[in-house]
């Protein structure tokens, strides 16, 4: 088992941590073994914690002599490669997870010790037996919104509690492919995890690297999003899908954006103690003030010293005697005032 895999549900409850980055493979492996394996290298290579894959059977997903049935068959996982991907990833240093699409993927996954979180897919929300099977493995649920009401949500919601299983995430989705950022409608990120109680997240199918990064800023916990070797490949999700320099570039933006979010706390944050003195204020005389002279506000300033009386305690001063010669520039304070 990977570290993340072993991490799950912290990383979903704890903002402080960093989010899960799951590079969503898919069917984008064109039926070849050896491609699944090198995208998982590619995967763990640009920084994401987990490399993803897509588990049906065309005959049991769509009626068969159907376009969509044409279009699927040849994208099915061979369910006898999954020691091999789990394996894979696990020597690549991440995790594995699937999105199963039937009762057999789910128990499947069960079986291996890889995976540490099932993927409901957006029209699979509606399944509730699958959501009850995946959600009674135990492991964390994530499931994707796209086309579903808040109703459809809560009712899936609803289905994994029942089953005693307390960790879920909901990823705001939007299934358009592409998605234009105009529909993005990243809002959702919040109000699902305010509506829900749960963790929320993005499934993004926009080809930018820019809109995962705000989805972080806005508290996302989980991003999923598609990859590829190359754009231009035939295939559904090739072509909005991310290659592994926009990759790289997405993770490591996604990682400076959380370093730069920080943690709630109170000013000052870091700041050395000699940083904040050289860059102090403090009362000095503004002109030279004989010893026994009334100090009066226009006879003070103020400059940058390391110690004194600050600008905003100036009243402090005012109407007290020089008890010594004060020069021009001195600091003026309780030690030669009174």
């Amino acid at each position: 088992m990977s570290k993340i895999e072993s991490a799950v549900e912290d990383r979903l409850n704890h903002p402080d941590l960093p989010a899960i980055i799951i590079g969503e493979i898919g069917s984008n492996f064109g039926g070849s073994l050896k491609s699944a394996i090198e995208m998982i290298e590619m995967v763990a290579a640009a920084g994401c914690d987990f490399a993803k894959f897509q588990i049906f059977r065309a005959d049991w997903l769509v009626q068969k002599g159907s376009y969509a049935h044409s279009v699927l068959a040849p994208l099915e996982l061979t369910r006898e490669w999954i020691p091999d991907l789990v394996s894979a990833c696990h020597k690549a240093g991440i995790g594995f997870c699937a999105s199963p699409f039937d009762i057999e993927a789910v128990d499947l996954l069960a079986t291996h010790s890889g995976p540490s979180l099932i993927k409901i897919a957006s029209p699979e929300v509606h399944d509730l037996p699958l959501i009850r099977a995946a959600a009674r493995t135990e492991m964390p649920i994530v499931i994707s919104s796209g086309l579903m009401t808040m109703e459809d949500i809560q009712v899936a919601l609803d289905c994994i509690r029942e089953e005693g299983n307390p960790t879920v995430c909901c990823l705001h989705c939007v299934s358009d492919y592409p998605t234009e950022p105009a529909d993005c409608n990243l809002g959702m990120i919040g109000l699902i995890a305010e509506r829900f109680g749960v963790p929320s997240g993005l499934s993004d199918h926009s080809p930018e690297i820019s809109i995962p990064m705000a989805a972080v800023a806005l508290g996302a916990r989980v991003i999923e999003k598609h990859v590829t070797m190359d754009r231009t490949l035939d295939g559904p999700d090739h072509h909005f899908a991310l290659e592994p320099g926009p990759l790289r570039e997405m993770v490591q933006g996604i990682r400076q954006i959380e370093l730069a979010l920080g943690k709630e706390t109170e000013y000052p944050i870091r700041y050395s103690a000699e940083k904040r003195a050289i860059n102090n204020k403090a009362m000095v005389a503004n002109e030279a003030i004989p010893a026994g002279v009334v100090i009066s506000a226009d006879m003070l300033t103020v400059k940058r010293v390391r110690t004194g009386v600050r600008p905003r305690d100036i009243n402090s001063l005012v109407g007290k005697k020089a008890l010594t010669n004060i020069a021009e520039d001195e600091v003026v304070d309780e030690s030669n005032t009174g």
